[in-house]
């Protein structure tokens, strides 16, 4: 089955794909929408002819952190109605990525208007995130309750443990930058 192309699960069962899916060398289009996955198996990040993932419709709440390390032929990545909360900024990588389907999704990073204005527009703030060496909060940052909607920032949003006062600082003007670059501030804030 190495030569295989395209694989349509839709609707099936499965849970979690098993790790052995990398053996799929050629496989461009997976297709697993509606089959109660839970996660990406890091394995889908060898799959380096992928063009189309689509993962919408399951309970996945993480994509690979290196997902556009390997895959950077994507050109179509559908997350729509999953509980993916970030993008990894490896994404950046997917320079050929022209469909980004993140509809329904509780998006905190980058913000749900940045995925708005389509792919190019996401990929170059990752690629500027990359390069400067800020990407979304790590684990050590714990996600604070909703309570508060009239967050002024992104990083506002997250309770920051374990780093120190400085650093804190620091990611806090970077993103104020990111925010003002992308014109991504919210208009809320300013009401």
């Amino acid at each position: 089955m190495t030569s295989l192309v395209s694989l349509s699960l839709d609707g099936n069962s499965l849970h979690q794909l098993p790790p052995q899916i990398c053996n799929l060398t050629n496989l461009e289009r997976l297709s697993v929408a509606s089959c109660g996955l839970t996660s990406v198996p890091i394995q889908v990040c060898a799959l380096e002819n992928m063009r189309q993932l689509l993962l919408s419709a399951n309970h996945i709440s993480r994509l690979p952190r290196n997902i556009g390390n390997s895959m950077m032929q994507l050109m179509e990545l559908d997350c729509d109605d999953t509980e993916v909360c970030d993008l990894p900024v490896s994404i950046a990588r997917c320079t050929n990525l022209t469909r980004l389907r993140m509809n329904n999704c509780p998006l905190i990073w980058p913000l749900d208007n940045l995925v708005m204005q389509g792919p190019n527009s996401v990929l170059r703030y990752l690629a500027d995130r990359e390069s400067a060496d800020v990407h979304a909060p790590p684990k050590q940052v714990q996600r604070v309750s909703q309570d508060s909607p009239d967050v002024p920032n992104v990083l506002s949003a997250y309770h920051v443990s374990g780093l120190s006062r400085f650093y804190k600082e620091q990611l806090k003007e970077t993103d104020k930058q990111f925010r003002e670059q992308y014109d991504i501030s919210s208009k809320n804030a300013h009401q």
